[in-house]
């Protein structure tokens, strides 16, 4: 490779004693908040329907409402968390727990998890900065996106846009309980919950969504939103789509949406729970044509529903697959990937069954003399990269909670083939301590992020996160590293979810929030971090010439390092070099 003789003479020269220094990146820190009180409003809108029978399709068309949040009369709404006495419980507000129905528990198969968490370093932080505290609702189901130079933050239920250093720009409630709530202006009330965001790589654009259900008059809506550009302060185009399923002669919403994407659409599905009685009745799919809504025209919407399954987790696709995929578990014994074909004409869906290493259902975590409840078995959140599909979810070992992992390979399905294991694997930090609410992402190199919360009956509650690198042992995660820890027990519904994204700045650098529970209430934490590559020797999320002299630096001094043992022999010598150079020239 002609790439190659430039690097082995700057390796030869810098042997000799010529150097380049390499900085740091700076950690962020948050400035505090500012903005206005409580304000109320209600004006309820007419119920509106989406009618639909399980295997039949229905087509509405929805106008959008523009908002310039630069405008807001306040940018900033709070400084102070909410208090405790002012606090409502999203399910209490639901009339309670909706019943899900429970996993198929079939008999024990004969296969493995691949690995588990083993002694070796692969995260690296970047930032730390907090997120939005305790608001008015409990619990904070936490979302994370970001941009070229933003961070997009939701949870039940508010939006902050952050900079990358952690500075806030932008904050609001989702409805109304402010007059500058971010949805207002689109017709929502007062019960903003289930928040998702993603920031559309392919488009340049942030995504938010959120469920609105009010129960006191049959009312639902799926309510989302598109920024116009990559900076998420100024212009959104917003949609407010009916959100109430006629089905078996009930009237349900979507409960607990998920929320995907890919070059053509956006995706959400959703649990149909009765709005009064909280019976289940199956899955909802909705796709819409993403190209009218990018600037702000009116969108079409199309619905399906479908019986047996429950919680389909739709992707965010970093590849090029021919339809829309989701992915549930239904049964302990394999996960059912989803395909949504003729997504936009005449949605039909397509699944098929991958055997997993068999599991039980989770419940509770302890922490401390408290119990979380960890919404196990359901796939919590999924990605699509290189044909390969990657989910997690919390399971229970023994009586143990424990984050676990897959990636699937495709293998051209649903087009052709079938898809198949590649790998899975747990995090199990030792004896009683539990792990759950894990999320998953894969960046350009390869590597492999997971972050997820810790607890134990003598620890409280941390978020952490763990990573791999593709040429570690099957399964495998790296020790665990902690970034926050509650301050207080917490009980009861916790989470329900963390959330992780990839930085489009680098393809390389994984963003994560998660909870911890403190006096005032619940809090979020905002983190970065790199899990380096082989090759990636100054820990940058890349791998280019700025690794030379840290490379032979290693050389010169006998030291070490796992991103320059390329034949994996324990040291870092000069029969590293051919290795070192071929990362260098394939970037």
């Amino acid at each position: 490779m002609t790439f190659r003789l430039p690097i082995l003479i700057c390796l030869c020269v810098l042997l000799v004693g010529c150097g380049q220094t390499v900085t740091d990146q700076p950690t962020g820190v948050a400035l505090p908040f500012s903005g206005s009180q409580l304000q109320e409003r209600s004006d309820r809108e007419p119920t509106s329907f989406v009618k639909i029978e399980p295997g039949k399709v229905t087509k509405t068309e929805y106008e959008a409402t523009v908002i310039n949040t630069d405008q807001f009369e306040s940018r900033v709404w709070r400084t102070e968390p909410y208090k405790k006495g002012d606090i409502r419980d999203v399910e209490g507000l639901r009339g309670g727990d909706a019943d899900p129905p429970e996993i198929r528990r079939l008999a024990p198969n004969d296969l493995a998890v691949d690995g588990n968490v083993i002694d070796m370093d692969r995260i690296h932080p970047v930032s730390s900065f907090p997120g939005i505290d305790q608001s008015f609702f409990t619990p904070p189901d936490p979302t994370v996106c970001v941009g070229p130079n933003h961070i997009v933050q939701m949870v039940n239920s508010e939006i902050a846009f952050f900079t990358k250093d952690g500075q806030v720009t932008f904050q609001a409630p989702l409805g109304s309980q402010s007059n500058d709530g971010f949805f207002v202006d689109a017709g929502a009330e007062d019960f903003c919950v289930d928040p998702r965001c993603f920031y559309d790589h392919y488009e340049n654009r942030f995504v938010v969504m959120c469920l609105e259900v009010y129960f006191d008059s049959n009312d639902s809506y799926l309510t989302l939103a598109v920024s116009d550009d990559d900076d998420p302060n100024g212009t959104w185009f917003r949609y407010r789509t009916d959100g109430v399923y006629q089905v078996n002669g009930d009237n349900n919403f979507a409960d607990y949406p998920t929320f995907g994407y890919d070059q053509q659409g956006y995706y959400i599905a959703g649990n149909l729970f009765a709005i009064q009685t909280f019976q289940f009745n199956g899955t909802s799919i909705r796709t819409i044509d993403k190209t009218p809504l990018l600037d702000g025209e009116p969108i079409e919407v199309n619905d399906i529903v479908q019986s047996g399954f429950f919680t389909i987790q739709m992707t965010k696709s970093y590849d090029s697959p021919p339809v829309p995929l989701g992915v549930t578990f239904n049964s302990t014994t394999a996960a059912t990937l989803v395909a949504v074909e003729n997504p936009f004409i005449n949605p039909t869906l397509v699944t098929t069954n991958v055997s997993v290493p068999s599991y039980n259902t989770s419940g509770e975590a302890s922490n401390g003399s408290g119990l979380i409840l960890v919404l196990g078995g359901r796939a919590m959140n999924a990605h699509v990269r290189d044909g390969r599909l990657y989910t997690c979810h919390s399971i229970s070992d023994n009586g143990q909670e424990l984050a676990r992992w897959y990636e699937f390979e495709l293998n051209g399905w649903p087009t052709s083939g079938s898809p198949t294991l590649v790998q899975s694997g747990d995090i199990n930090l030792g004896a009683g301590q539990e792990t759950y609410f894990p999320a998953i992402f894969a960046n350009r190199n390869g590597s492999i992020a997971l972050v997820y919360g810790n607890s134990s009956a003598s620890d409280l509650a941390s978020v952490r996160a763990s990573g791999r690198n593709v040429s570690d042992p099957l399964g495998t995660m790296s020790v665990s590293e902690q970034f926050d820890i509650s301050s207080a027990v917490a009980n009861g519904r916790y989470g329900d979810y963390f959330d992780i994204a990839i930085d489009p700045a680098d393809d390389s650098t994984f963003w994560v929030v998660g909870q911890t529970q403190e006096g005032f209430g619940w809090d979020t934490v905002i983190n970065s971090f790199i899990v380096p590559a082989l090759g990636d020797v100054n820990c940058d999320g890349a791998i280019n010439l700025l690794d030379v002299q840290p490379f032979v630096d290693l050389l010169t001094t006998g030291g070490f390092s796992d991103k320059a043992d390329f034949n994996g022999d324990g040291q870092v010598n000069l029969l590293d070099i051919a290795g070192f150079v071929d990362a260098i020239s394939g970037g």
